[in-house]
Order: structure tokens, then C-alpha cells, then sequence
């Protein structure tokens, strides 16, 4: 019988950072066998990194509890979905929970380290400190007014959202304003932070002061490090205000060590020979431009297959005209295809001969392979050789069907 997932489902709600800086978690745990109910149960996250979260769990929570928790998380519904592993400390043991490991299977495990020999000569019951430091009282006398308070508590906490897929940082958003904070790693109260592609340091430098404001939740981190274009910083409650200073500071020495060593490039041996390369190159280039520009004296941009064929190439240039990629996309099209019209009429070759070699020496955009495999795809439809280039083109990828092999991602396309 198949089975439909997981039954234990953790929704994971954030807290607020603790004395010692590991950031406590509200688990909202639902299992079919206290009646299909929501439990929840607090825990620590002690340390973090690449899908890997260690975690602290009080000795106050019974061993099904425990196990619910930790193999909800892996559920699919759960917004700690995305986690490779956990390392669970729970009663002076600790252990490493797999992606695949069940609750049954960590109550046997709990239990199995339970039974070993000297586990009760020592104290077992570890409590798990989850006081966070986010301060709820006004601390200014602006703040005395409840609304005030509480919209200092709103524009400076954040919730938990997820964990991201492809680089599994831990991802909180601010619900009142919008904004994001990205989490990287967390080791030692001291925290990672990414910037967002895009992203100004003007904005940056706004989140990363949220960890030094007494209302927001990550009150208690003791230092946040950061990068942000080649600039990295240890941040602190002490220097969160000369962010932006020291930011300007180091960009005004990476530009005098960048003009220093592109001073000793350009009087190397090393410059001497890339800049022949790149003459030979814009040579090459500035040939086969001349050579098609000579043969291509009409008007058309190439040979059509038919009369049909030529509306659906100009729909396609309209089309592809609008931004940069795509416009590079229909340069490199038509050159290519000009310059195998070139060679097969001035040099008596066939296609087979000439369409792999000159696909390269047409290249004077530096295009992609992706943009390659568009204009193959477009050739291949409306040129007057198009067929016997997709046939040429495919067996290149051991294909032998319908549709054109796009290199970039090796699938097909009809």
C-alpha cells in the first residue's frame, strides 16, 4: 500500500533569540494520535549550516513528543521542509536524525542511547533556556504610549518563513514592512547574513541594525557577519552604527589595491600576450564580418525556406527586438546563417562541412549555449538548409527524432 508521507507535520514559529544566543522556535506539532490535535513545543536552535540545524530540546518533553517534533520537520507540508538533517540534544544525548528516519525510529533511537551503560550516573535532566531577550516594556520614554510599543515590536520582529531549496538559508520576513533577512549559518550566537541580489547597502545596512534593536526579536545575536560586494565586516552592538562608514572605508581600499594590481598587469608579460590574443581575436571577428558583408549584398538577411516562412522570420525579430539577450540571439542567428551561405557558395563546401566550424568563428557576441541552441532551433524552422542542420546539429547529441537538442540543458525541443 502506498503510503501518503508523513503523518507528524512541525510548522516551525520564531521567537526571538536566548542569553546565549540560539534562537528559540515555537514547534507547532500535529499528530493523529493525540487525536489529530496541535501540540506545541518549544526548542533551541543552537547552531546552523548548509540544511544542517543542531537543536535543544528541554528534558521536560516526554520522548513521543520529542520524535513528533523532530520527524514533522521533514515533512513536506512543514516550512522546515527543505532540512537535510538534524542533530537532536535531548537528555544528555545527542544524535543525527536523517532526512528519511521516522518517529518510531527515533523513539528506538532515544531509547536504545537510554539503555546504555552510565547514562544514570550522570544529571539527565538538561533544561533548555528559551527566555529570549526581546524586550516588551518601553525602554524610552517615547515608547511609554502602548501604540507606539507595540509598532516598535512589529516594524522590528520577524517571522520564520522557510528554508530555500537550492542554497538552504533560512529565510524570515518582516510581515509589517515587507522586508527580508537571509540567515546563511548560525554557530556560537554569531550569525551569517546575505544580501539580496540587487540589493541596496543603504537597505542592507537598515536589516542588519535590527539585530541590535532591544524591541526586535533578534535582539540577543551576538555578532552578525556579512558580505556584501567583497566587502565583509564582523558586525556588533558596538560598531552597527559605522556600518556604512566602514563599508565606504573599505571600498576606497579595494579600489586602490584594484588600480595597483591592474598598474602591474598591464606592465607584465602576462598583459603582453592577452592583449595579442584579444588583437588575433577582434582580427578574426572584423574578417568574417567583411567576408559575409562582400557576399550579402542584398537586402535579405538570408535564404528562406518559402514564402510562409519569411512572415514567421520577421515575427520572430519583432518579437526578440525588445531586450538586449534576445536582440544578440537574432544577430548571431543571421550571421551564422550568412556566413554558411558564404563558404558553401564561395567555396563549393556542403553544410556538413562548415555549419559545426563556422557556428564558432560567426561567434563575435560571445554568446551562450543556450542562445547557440535558440538560433539552431530558429535556423532549423524558416532557413533554407534548417532541416539538414537540425539533422546535422542533433547527431552531434545522438539524436535522431524530431524537435532540436538545446546543448545548454540537453532536452528537446519540437
Amino acid at each position: 500500500m502506498k503510503r501518503n508521507g508523513r503523518k507528524e507535520v512541525t510548522m516551525i514559529r520564531f521567537e526571538g533569540v536566548a542569553a546565549d544566543g540560539g534562537f528559540v522556535f515555537q514547534a507547532a506539532v500535529f499528530s493523529p494520535n493525540v487525536g489529530g490535535n496541535w501540540t506545541e513545543t518549544a526548542f533551541k536552535a543552537t547552531a546552523y549550516a548548509d540544511g544542517v540545524m543542531e537543536v535543544a530540546i528541554d528534558y521536560g518533553e516526554s520522548i513521543s513528543r520529542v520524535a513528533e517534533l523532530v520527524s514533522g520537520m521533514f515533512s513536506k507540508k512543514s516550512n522546515f521542509a527543505n532540512l537535510d538533517s538534524v542533530i537532536l540534544n535531548y537528555n544528555n544525548i545527542r544524535l543525527q536524525v536523517g532526512k528519511n528516519t521516522g518517529r518510531k525510529s527515533i523513539i528506538c533511537m532515544l531509547m536504545k542511547a537510554m539503555a546504555m551503560p552510565g547514562y544514570k550516573d550522570v544529571d539527565n535532566d538538561v533544561s533548555v533556556d528559551t527566555e529570549t531577550c526581546q524586550k516588551r516594556i518601553p525602554l524610552r520614554d517615547s515608547d511609554s504610549d502602548l501604540f507606539n510599543l507595540r509598532d516598535e515590536i512589529y516594524t522590528n520582529s520577524f517571522r520564520f518563513d522557510e528554508i530555500s531549496n537550492w542554497g538552504k538559508d533560512l529565510w524570515f520576513r518582516n510581515p509589517t514592512t515587507r522586508e527580508s533577512i537571509i540567515i546563511s549559518s548560525i554557530k556560537d550566537g554569531i550569525v551569517t547574513v546575505e544580501s539580496t541580489a540587487g540589493g541596496l547597502i543603504s537597505d542592507f545596512v537598515a536589516e542588519l541594525r535590527k539585530f541590535f534593536i532591544p524591541y526586535s526579536n533578534f535582539y540577543g545575536v551576538k555578532a552578525v557577519e556579512v558580505e556584501f560586494n567583497q566587502f565583509a565586516i564582523r558586525v556588533d552592538e558596538q560598531n552597527s552604527g559605522r556600518i556604512l562608514y566602514l563599508y565606504e572605508r573599505s571600498c576606497d581600499m579595494s579600489g586602490g589595491l584594484w588600480e595597483k594590481e591592474m598598474q602591474e598587469y598591464y606592465n607584465s608579460p602576462e598583459y603582453v600576450r592577452d592583449h595579442a590574443k584579444s588583437l588575433k581575436k577582434e582580427n578574426r571577428k572584423k574578417a568574417v564580418v567583411q567576408k559575409v558583408r562582400q557576399f550579402q549584398k542584398r537586402n535579405a538577411d538570408f535564404t528562406i525556406a518559402d514564402k510562409k516562412k519569411q512572415e514567421e522570420w520577421e515575427n520572430c525579430k519583432a518579437i526578440n527586438s525588445k531586450d538586449g539577450y534576445s536582440n544578440c540571439v537574432i544577430d548571431y542567428t543571421i550571421l551564422w546563417a550568412q556566413y554558411m551561405e558564404y563558404l558553401i557558395a564561395k567555396h563549393d563546401k556542403k553544410l556538413s562541412d562548415v555549419w559545426d566550424m563556422s557556428s564558432h568563428l560567426a561567434d563575435i557576441y560571445g554568446i551562450t549555449g543556450f542562445m547557440y541552441g535558440c538560433a539552431v532551433s530558429i535556423l532549423s524552422s524558416v532557413w533554407k538548409y534548417g532541416e539538414e542542420l537540425r539533422v546535422q546539429h542533433n547527431s552531434k547529441y545522438n539524436h535522431e527524432g524530431d524537435g532540436v537538442v538545446n546543448p545548454a540543458i540537453l532536452t528537446i525541443s519540437a
